[in-house]
């Protein structure tokens, strides 16, 4: 498509002896927008249903395996906070350890849950066991979020206690 269409612009520039650029922008935008109409209408043609049916099938399978590899990337993170916490803990500083450890704990099972709603997608699950997946998926994920930023609003409280005022 695109060599048919310098072709013909590069026809057309020789044999009107390469006129004003504004009539080659013209005759290109005239000849992109014809082929386009062209692909359109032969997808149509060509069972544009079945491709409709198998690309949403295909991203309604791939969220939740994104979903899945962000939850990955959250765990990661809550891991490494917990091992910082595990590091510097004294007595007096347990309850971001905790709130940290359910975080990293919670955002486990959310991982695992996204990637059995994704399995479950291509196994073709009973729709009842998908939804009650993605509930506590959900559950997982306001436990986490809720555990992990409660943890570093309290580890910051208590790293500022630590430092003397001037």
């Amino acid at each position: 498509l695109i060599e048919r269409v310098g072709g013909a612009v590069g026809g057309r520039i020789s044999e009107k002896g390469g006129n004003s650029i504004e009539t080659t922008t013209k005759a290109l935008a005239k000849q992109l927008e014809s082929g386009g109409e062209r692909v359109l209408e032969r997808m149509t043609e060509r069972g544009s249903a079945k491709t409709s049916v198998r690309l949403a099938k295909g991203l309604s399978i791939a969220l939740p395996v994104v979903g899945g590899i962000f939850a990955m990337y959250l765990l990661r993170q809550d891991v490494q906070r917990f091992k910082e916490e595990r590091s510097g803990v004294d007595r007096q500083a347990r309850t971001p350890l905790v709130l940290f450890a359910g975080a990293t704990i919670a955002d486990c099972i959310d991982v695992l849950l996204h990637f059995f709603i994704a399995f479950g997608l291509v196994l073709h699950f009973h729709h009842h066991r998908l939804a009650v997946a993605e509930e506590l998926s959900m559950g997982c994920a306001v436990v986490s979020t809720f555990c992990a930023v409660f943890g570093e609003i309290l580890s910051f409280k208590i790293q500022r206690k630590k430092q003397p005022e001037f």
